[in-house]
């Protein structure tokens, strides 16, 4: 029932105003298809609801050390947990967003968030645009270290924020099966004259703005008992959520959300990877 109403939304998104008739489940599938076919990856790692490696709404400072990847996904949240304001009032949510990671210590996600609700009045969505930057590699008692900053061009103002987050991956059987996270979001953020909340050009507090996304202190933790299935839990500076996931053929994630453990949501995630072999080549290394 939940992956229906995710896939329901998201194509109310894709296909926004266009008038023609489209059969939107098989679609969806033979989208579904051909990135398996051509863009194999094994994904084990957990994403979060803006497209980052992460828990649920908090991120992690996770990197793969060896494939450079981009991720495409959804998901859906609940009205008492949206994180996208319209005119001062939240509403459920639907975020799509893309990851890319252009190196071992700089990665980029655009989010377009859109309101079911209020459609008709805001369009397609919100964008929301972010860069992470790793400052501290994982060595083997310290964590790594990523930065993810909201640059003040072209966004989204209630999706800004800016934090620090460290994470460590604890295993045991040459495994790395759990990994805890921990970070702060800035309580204040800068708004240039040209914002869309209509204030003048200065510092504010974040609490203020009726922003409650990762506003000061959050933690999170990611255990993986199998390969294919995993638990995760999180506080987020506000709530306290959790969820588990089930990554399918090693490279489609699907998360079951529990937020505040009283309302549900659930996200889909793809991993592909950015240095694509040939094919001749993937041939040779299986043989």
């Amino acid at each position: 029932m939940l992956i229906n109403v995710i896939i329901s939304l998201g194509n109310k998104v894709v296909i926004g105003k266009i008038r023609y008739s489209i059969v939107h489940k098989h679609r969806v599938l033979i989208l579904l298809i051909f990135l398996f076919n051509f863009y194999p990856i094994e994904s084990s790692s957990q994403i979060n609801i803006l497209g980052k490696p992460g828990y649920i709404l908090t991120p992690s400072s996770r990197w793969d050390p060896i494939c450079p990847a981009g991720i495409i996904g959804m998901a859906y949240i609940p009205r008492d947990h949206a994180i996208k304001q319209f005119y001062g009032d939240y509403y459920e949510e639907v975020m799509i967003h893309g990851t890319v990671d252009f190196s071992s210590f700089i990665r980029m996600t655009f989010n377009l968030a859109y309101i079911p609700e209020v459609s008709d009045r805001m369009g397609l969505g919100d964008r929301h645009f972010d860069v992470s930057l790793r400052l501290l590699k994982e060595k083997r008692y310290l964590p790594s270290l990523t930065l993810i900053i909201t640059p003040p061009i072209g966004v989204s103002d209630p999706l800004t924020y800016n934090l620090a987050v460290a994470s460590k991956q604890i295993g045991w059987n040459n495994k790395n099966q759990l990994e805890v996270s921990a970070g702060y979001g800035l309580k204040v953020r800068y708004l240039d004259g040209n914002n869309t909340i209509g204030l003048k050009a200065g510092f504010y507090n974040r609490q203020e703005l009726n922003e409650h996304y990762l506003n000061g202190f959050f933690a999170g933790f990611r255990y993986m008992p199998l390969e294919f299935i995993g638990l995760t839990a999180e506080y987020d500076s506000r709530d306290y959520n959790g969820g588990v996931f089930f990554t399918l053929a090693k490279k489609f994630t699907l998360q079951f959300t529990a937020y505040d453990f009283k309302r549900f949501g659930g996200m889909i995630h793809l991993q592909l990877p950015l240095n694509v072999k040939n094919r001749e080549l993937r041939r040779y290394e299986k043989d």
